[in-house]
């Protein structure tokens, strides 16, 4: 008996309609649902659920599993006998019940046909007995030929890199990403790691010669990378625990490519030994620290300057380039003979190749993307995408590609205290965000994006940047948004008008006040209650408090006001700095900022921090007026005109600071799906009704 009911996606509410009833869903628990009902057409593995729906971040099966065993109960389905959501061991969850989607806030009544809800209707059973097709499978096998289609779906990742010039990146098994580039005003190369869950990205090492490659331990606990400088290349291991780093080999002339071997022990790069010698394949092994060319090249013009071992680890395919000849090929080599059992030539120049299985290899190609089978001999051309260099997992069937350059926005974050070495950390969004204050643990993020006809105060997840929430959006420019630290609370400068919105609720409550001079200094109390600003009035600066609509004159004499749980820093027009304890008078701290119209200054705790800078550097400022005599110390980084200001992130009491926007490398991720052709795949279809 098929049993139907009428299912609704409410996906603007994330909510779920099941006979008019109205079930509120976790936001994990709806988007399982949402990717279940997107792919209704196959089963979704629990490992594919962990990569598109928790988007990198680490989580158990048991983690997947109770987001299924939630929509169980929603649908009161019995797991024994499914009519909703199936379950195939090896293979995954399909949704195997019709469902619609709507864009209105309640349930539609059956009565009524929603215009903005598709067609709904039950799924038909299947009147073809399974028994009758598994007895016609070997007659069709006769007929059907059993080779597979690939095809791809190319997306850019939720995050694209930052700097420019990228040379390299690596993947883990363990969620950890590694790439390579000139991070801005820097000269020399930065290790970058970056953590997609969170969306944030440490740098590891900096002045790196030439990383040209780099490849994670089979573990993921090291990571390798090549620093290359001609005559004196070398590669150097990262422990990811500790931090600690160490040359792993003798200097090479040059090295061209890293990549793991079959166990932890051993690893592949690709070298020449002196300037006449042609690029050999080197074995190197951990346990005895030995190196060993395993597959050399005779002629010094033929050289190996990519290669990857097949997944099964038996194989090796090595791409080679002929100088001579100006021709490149690809290699294939058996691993434990290392004798050569395969040719791949191709017309057009060769750039990168991975293993998509045992036998298809995926090439980058000056033509665009192709896959090669090496026991059909066949060649299929899968995107017209420049790629130049790419990385395949075939458990997720994800390619990951470096591709076209795009502009976008990084941002520095710096902890406190300041000292000469900060530990920083990156975060990189849309180019267009301006300002960045990162709020709580769970990553999420209060931002003001500077459009062409208008600015707008966000609030999104680090971890899906593109699902911004607006709090306030004005056609005037927003200028001087401060962040209540203990409060979901913000103020903002409109020209003369200063805005309060706070945002508890679903609905933003909006208040403001309009000064009969423009406010230069605006801060927001700690708890969200109380607005301090500054402004000019007869040749003279003020200082004001504005909380439940009332006005009140402060002080006179101080341009700059911060706020810090009801202390009181403020600065006059020579950059003199003063303290306004919460219940006592005004301190001088007998310091002088040099304070430019686009300087930043800010209190935290008991530090002081601004901001200085000239044509070359922007200096942080730090004085701890903790100390009977304050201490002062700063940090420099290579000027940029976005890099004079920043904000102090409610989270983890660090500078967060915008180091520009510039061109980027991005990033492709393209789902590679393989496929049976179309009349067994009907057949199988058939079988699974």
């Amino acid at each position: 008996m098929t049993i139907m009911k009428r299912i609704i996606l409410l996906k603007d509410e994330h909510k779920l309609c099941i006979e008019e009833e109205l079930i509120e869903l976790e936001p994990k628990v709806f988007e399982v649902l949402e990717y279940l009902y997107n792919n209704q057409d196959r089963y979704i593995s629990i490992n594919e659920l962990h990569d598109e729906v928790w988007a990198g971040v680490l989580v158990s099966d048991a983690a997947v599993r109770r987001c299924i065993s939630k929509l169980r109960q929603a649908f009161k389905d019995d797991p024994k006998q499914p009519h909703f959501i199936q379950h195939v061991s090896k293979r995954g969850y399909k949704l195997v019940c019709n469902a619609n989607t709507c864009k209105t806030t309640q349930c539609p009544s059956q009565g009524h046909g929603n215009h903005q809800c598709s067609q709904w209707q039950a799924k038909k059973s299947s009147h073809l007995s399974p028994y009758l097709l598994l007895l016609a499978l070997p007659l069709l096998a006769l007929f059907i030929p059993l080779s597979q289609q690939t095809s791809i779906s190319t997306q850019p990742l939720v995050q694209t890199t930052v700097g420019a010039d990228q040379l390299s990146f690596a993947e883990s098994t363990s969620g950890l990403s590694a790439y390579a580039a000139k991070l801005n005003g820097e000269q020399d190369y930065s290790i970058i790691l970056s953590n997609q869950g969170t969306g944030t990205e440490s740098v590891i090492m900096e002045n790196v010669n030439w990383p040209d490659a780099m490849a994670f331990s089979h573990s993921g606990e090291r990571l390798f990378i090549s620093d290359v400088v001609k005559g004196n290349s070398t590669i150097i291991e990262y422990n990811i625990q500790t931090g600690q780093t160490r040359h792993i080999i003798d200097p090479q002339f040059l090295i061209a490519d890293i990549f793991l071997g079959p166990t932890e022990d051993t690893l592949y790069f690709l070298g020449a030994s002196h300037a006449q010698s042609a690029f050999h394949l080197y074995q190197y092994s951990h346990k005895t620290g030995t190196i060993e060319a395993v597959i050399k090249n005779a002629e010094s013009y033929i050289n190996f300057f990519a290669g990857a071992v097949s997944t099964q680890q038996d194989k090796i395919a090595l791409l080679v380039f002929d100088s001579l000849a100006e021709h490149s090929y690809i290699e294939i080599y058996d691993l434990r003979s290392l004798q050569r059992i395969g040719l791949v030539p191709h017309s057009s120049k060769l750039i990168d190749l991975d293993w998509r299985d045992n036998n298809t290899l995926l090439i980058a190609t000056e033509q665009g993307l192709i896959e090669h089978n090496l026991e059909q001999q066949m060649q299929t051309h899968l995107a017209d995408d420049f790629v130049y260099m790419l990385s395949y997992q075939p458990q997720s069937q994800q390619l990951h590609m470096l591709s076209e350059l795009k502009k976008g926005a990084f941002f520095l974050e710096l902890t406190l205290p300041l000292n000469s070495t900060p530990k920083r950390k990156l975060y990189h969004f849309d180019s267009d965000i301006q300002s960045l204050i990162n709020i709580s643990d769970d990553g999420s993020f209060i931002a003001k994006i500077q459009h062409q006809d208008n600015t707008q105060i966000v609030k999104f997840q680090s971890s899906m940047p593109n699902k911004k929430g607006v709090l306030l959006q004005s056609t005037d420019k927003l200028t001087d948004l401060s962040h209540a630290r203990k409060a979901q609370a913000f103020a903002v400068k409109q020209d003369k008008t200063i805005i309060k919105v706070d945002y508890t609720h679903s609905s933003p409550i909006t208040e403001s006040i309009r000064h009969t001079a423009t406010p230069h200094s605006v801060v927001i109390a700690s708890d969200g209650k109380a607005v301090y600003f500054t402004a000019k009035s007869d040749s003279q600066w003020l200082v004001y408090r504005w909380e439940h609509n009332e006005l009140t004159h402060l002080f006179s004499g101080f341009k700059f006001v911060r706020e810090f749980e009801g202390n009181l820093l403020l600065a006059n027009i020579e950059g003199e700095l003063f303290i306004k304890p919460k219940d006592a008078s005004i301190l001088p701290l007998h310091t002088r900022a040099v304070l430019e119209s686009n300087s930043e200054i800010q209190l935290y705790e008991d530090l002081v921090i601004w901001t200085e800078h000239d044509l070359s550097r922007v200096s942080y400022h730090q004085l701890d007026i903790s100390k009977t005599e304050p201490e002062h110390k700063k940090f420099e980084l290579p000027y940029d005109s976005s890099a004079t200001n920043f904000y102090i992130s409610n989270r983890n009491n660090a500078l967060i600071i915008k180091k520009g926007a510039q061109t980027q490398s991005s990033q492709l991720m393209a789902q590679v799906k393989v496929t049976k052709k179309f009349t067994l795949n009907y057949l199988l279809e058939a079988l699974e009704m």
